[in-house]
């Protein structure tokens, strides 16, 4: 057995979509090559890459995900939206099968057409059917009938379907163990979960804006990171960003030195932060705004406790329900990365 199994790994996934299609990234040569591999299994599952999926994900139409073992990609899958969805393929390299990728997969397929499939389907060989029914049956898919089409020679290929409202109550009762299972790095873990208006959210996430003022906050926090709730229009966990560093002062001495990187008129400024004695300039950098990510709507839906936007910003430690929400939204979104003993 390789050596790697018996080394602790450092797991990731990145999405890839229409961007990556157009720029022809590092992640959509990776899929396209691992989705070829195949090619013994699946004779001309290069032409269904070229003339499904490459389109698709142009339009919006299907989505995909890669994993990661540090830069090694060992996961590919591709899942089209629809009302009647499909996940078109998942393939883990076998030496990280014991690992619940499969779980953390699904999770993200399910997570990826979530706001519109009505059902799910997809097909599978015979044979994967009888070995890994179990798992199957675990995402609310109970059972598997005859598709009438061979993709893999010699073996029939059965089509399993199901509503999603059940697939993904399979998926929410998962939850837990994938919390438990899958840890998110710890500047993340051990930061803030901020309130942040929609406008002043898009403009950090976007480089727009690269200092944040609050009437309050402290130094301890130079280094660490804070998850940003976009609040107001949004509702939502956007993103994140380091707090590179902490400068004090009145609001007329923080207004001279950081104005144009403030993202916001002198009059929004001082409206804000003119009656106090001292303001406080968060300055910001590694941003890294959430491809997909959960509303409060959906928090709210998937945790077992009482789930309040914060009014200015808490802490993730003190926190269990957001800092439960927070590590489900980096391993549902890809945003995250874990360390898992494999030996």
């Amino acid at each position: 057995m390789p050596d790697l199994l018996h080394t602790t790994s450092k797991l990731g996934i990145a999405c890839v979509n229409g961007r990556d299609v157009l720029g022809e990234s590092d992640k959509y040569i990776h899929l396209k090559r691992l989705i070829a591999d195949h090619d013994d299994m699946y004779p001309g599952i290069d032409r269904w890459f070229d003339r499904k999926v490459k389109p698709g994900l142009q339009t919006g139409e299907r989505i995909a995900f890669i994993g990661y073992d540090a830069a090694v990609p060992i996961v590919s899958s591709v899942v089209k939206i629809d009302g009647d969805s499909k996940f078109c393929h998942l393939h883990i390299d076998e030496r990280y099968r014991e690992m619940q990728l499969g779980e953390v997969f699904f999770s993200m397929m399910s997570l990826a057409v979530s706001r519109s499939a009505t059902r799910v389907h997809f097909t599978l060989p015979e044979g994967l059917w009888s070995e890994q029914k179990e798992f199957f049956k675990s995402f609310g898919f109970a059972t598997a009938r005859n598709a009438h089409v061979n993709y893999r020679p010699g073996q029939d290929e059965l089509l399993c379907t199901s509503n999603f409202q059940a697939v993904w109550q399979s998926v929410i009762a998962k939850i837990p163990k994938l919390i438990e299972r899958f840890s998110t790095d710890e500047s993340t873990s051990n930061g803030l979960l901020m309130s942040i208006k929609s406008d002043h959210a898009n403009k950090i996430l976007y480089g727009n804006k690269r200092v944040e003022i609050r009437k309050k906050f402290s130094r301890e926090w130079i280094g660490r990171t804070i998850v940003i709730y976009s609040s107001d229009k949004q509702q939502k966990l956007a993103g994140q960003v380091r707090i590179a560093n902490v400068v004090s002062g009145t609001p007329e001495s923080v207004w001279e030195r950081f104005n144009t990187e403030i993202g916001c008129s002198a009059a929004e400024y001082f409206s804000y932060a003119g009656n106090h004695h001292q303001v406080f300039a968060l300055l910001l950098d590694s941003v890294v705004p959430y491809e997909r990510s959960l509303t409060l709507t959906e928090a709210r839906k998937y945790s077992s406790q009482r789930i309040t936007p914060p009014q200015s910003y808490c802490r993730l430690t003190e926190n269990k329900g957001w800092a439960e929400i927070v590590t489900l939204n980096e391993i549902l979104a890809g945003q995250f990365t874990a360390k898992i003993d494999v030996g």
